[in-house]
């Protein structure tokens, strides 16, 4: 049988605090080897409901500072040391930068930074009443309609 880990609510807090500064939990987990691995994390978060909430409030809040991130990453010039394709692959890194924060809020947060989907229902239903009754009208206009009669 595992032991059960315990981690004190300070050390959530912290990790929290990481995330709504735009970290993942992941990333996090590497630069503290004072942490359980990103697993044990997550075991340990399925288990309390409280910690659970907590973490996806943080998820939240990420997902806002990494669309807000989008906006300075954009707004930044050209530092004014490169020229040509120094410059361009700077702008290819920028454009990268911007790709991942873009994606990343999309699926953190996908009602407010997802691609919205258009759906559109149309209802063509048929009705067996008003056919028959288009057709004794049809009936009743013409003389010449010819019955057929099933095999």
């Amino acid at each position: 049988m595992r032991a059960m880990i315990f981690l004190p609510e300070s050390v959530w807090e912290s990790i929290f605090m990481r995330m709504v500064s735009g970290k993942s939990l992941l990333s996090i987990v590497r630069e503290d080897d004072t942490l359980p691995c990103h697993m044990t994390l997550y075991r340990i978060m399925e288990r309390d409901d409280k910690i659970k909430a907590a973490y996806q409030k943080a998820v939240e809040i990420r997902a806002e500072v990494l669309a807000e991130a989008i906006l300075d990453l954009s707004d930044e010039e050209v530092p004014a040391h490169l020229e040509g394709s120094g410059a361009n692959a700077w702008v290819q890194r920028q454009r990268l930068r911007v790709d991942a924060r873009k994606w990343t809020a999309s699926k953190l947060k996908p009602r407010t930074y997802g691609d919205n989907l258009q759906v559109q229902v149309t209802d063509e239903r048929i009705s067996v009443i008003d056919a028959l009754q288009a057709a004794q009208a049809r009936l009743l206009k013409n003389d010449d309609v010819t019955d057929v009669e099933a095999l």
